[in-house]
C-alpha cells in the first residue's frame, strides 16, 4: 500500500456571489479539458493553471497576462492592494481505508499539523493561517487548509495553501509592477517568487523525504 501523488488546481471564487460583470478566457485542450484560464471579476483578477509543470514556465505565462491586463486597468483610482499565489495538490491512497494513516505522507514533527491527524485514519482536517513578515517590507498571510477525505472511496488527502502578500502601500501605477531599473528582477516576480517560497518551504516541511523525491522537490 502506497500514497501516491496527484495534481489538481481549483478556481479560487471571491470570498462573496456578486452580480457585477465580468469576462473570462479559458484555454482547453482537444479532450475539452481546461488547461488554464484568465478571468476579471469585480475586483479580483485570477489565472489559474490545470497543467503544471515547473514553477518557472508558470510564472513567466503569468507575468504575461498581468502585464496584459494591468496595462489597460485605472491604478491610480484603483491601486492594487494585494498579491497572492495559491496552490492545490491532492494525494490519494491506494489501499484499505482502515489503514490510512497521515503519517505515511506528513512528518509527524511538522509544525503545520495537529497531531490529532495522526490517530484520525482517513478522516481529519487542520486548518490555520498566520502573518510571516521575515520576508520583505510587505506582510505575507498565509492560509493553510490540510484535510484528508474518502472520495469515490478513496482517501484523499488535499493541501490548500494561499500566501498573500500585502501591500503596506497599494500599487497605483503599471511601471512600480514592471521597472527593472535598479534590479534584476520586476517588483511583481520578486513577490511572486517569494509567495512561491512560502508554499516550497511549508510542503518541505509538511511532506516525509521519500515524497518529496517522488514529486521532484527534493533529490
Amino acid at each position: 500500500n502506497e500514497v501516491f501523488p496527484k495534481y489538481e488546481d481549483i478556481i479560487p471564487e471571491p470570498m462573496e456571489a456578486n452580480n457585477f460583470p465580468g469576462i473570462q478566457f479559458s484555454r482547453i485542450k482537444g479532450d475539452d479539458n481546461l488547461v488554464r484560464v484568465l478571468r476579471i471579476r469585480k475586483n479580483l483578477l485570477t489565472v489559474n493553471y490545470f497543467e503544471y509543470f515547473s514553477w518557472q514556465t508558470t510564472l513567466q505565462e503569468s507575468l504575461k497576462y498581468l502585464k496584459c491586463v494591468l496595462s489597460f486597468l485605472d491604478l491610480e483610482n484603483y491601486p492594487v492592494s494585494q498579491v497572492s499565489l495559491r496552490y492545490v495538490d491532492q494525494y490519494s491512497f491506494f489501499g484499505n481505508i482502515e489503514e490510512t494513516s497521515a503519517e505515511l505522507l506528513f512528518n509527524e514533527d511538522t509544525p503545520y499539523l495537529n497531531t490529532k491527524c495522526f490517530e484520525s485514519g482517513a478522516l481529519w482536517h487542520c486548518h490555520s493561517g498566520w502573518i510571516d513578515n521575515s520576508v520583505d517590507s510587505n506582510p505575507i498571510l498565509n492560509q493553510l487548509n490540510i484535510g484528508s477525505a474518502i472520495t469515490e472511496n478513496i482517501p484523499t488527502v488535499t493541501v490548500d495553501h494561499n500566501a498573500v502578500c500585502l501591500f503596506q502601500d497599494p500599487i497605483r501605477t503599471f511601471s512600480s509592477f514592471f521597472d527593472t531599473s535598479d534590479r534584476r528582477k520586476d517588483m511583481i516576480e520578486l513577490v511572486l517568487d517569494n509567495l512561491h517560497l512560502q508554499n516550497s518551504n511549508i510542503l518541505k516541511s509538511l511532506l516525509r523525504l521519500e515524497m518529496l523525491k517522488r514529486i521532484g522537490m527534493q533529490k
